[in-house]
This record gives structure tokens, sequence and C-alpha cells, in this order.
């Protein structure tokens, strides 16, 4: 099982899918396309500590972490 934590006004939000379970799979896939349009930046963990950024969706990954882009200036 996966997890997706997304920020939000609660402070985050998370969305869980399983691996066999494709409509849970392709809710997460179409929740992350979205994420991604908002131009939030996913970080993806698997059976390590270590985290690194992603492009692309990977229901085989257990945790994905949103985070807001930084602003300059």
């Amino acid at each position: 099982m996966g997890t997706m934590a997304i920020p939000d006004h609660t402070g985050h939000r998370a969305v869980s899918w399983t691996d066999g379970d494709h409509r849970s799979v392709r809710e997460a896939e179409n929740l992350f396309i979205s994420l991604r349009e908002q131009r939030l930046v996913p970080f993806a963990r698997s059976g390590t500590d270590t985290f690194e950024q992603i492009r692309t969706f990977d229901p085989s990954v257990d945790e994905v972490m949103w985070v807001r882009p930084l602003q300059g200036g």
C-alpha cells in the first residue's frame, strides 16, 4: 500500500492506494497528475528513509510527499 501526503489548509491530508487495486491506483494517479498541474512537487520513498523527486506516478512506492514550490523574491 502506498500513501500520498498532500499539503492543505489543515496541514496535510493523506490518500492511500493498494498496488493490486486498479481503481485506487487509477484514482491516485489522477490525483498525482492534478497536483503536478497545480505545480506541487512530489518526492517518493521506497523502502528507505531517503526521498527522491519524481515526475511520474509509480504505484510501487511506499510514500509520496508533496511540497509547495519555493518562490524567490
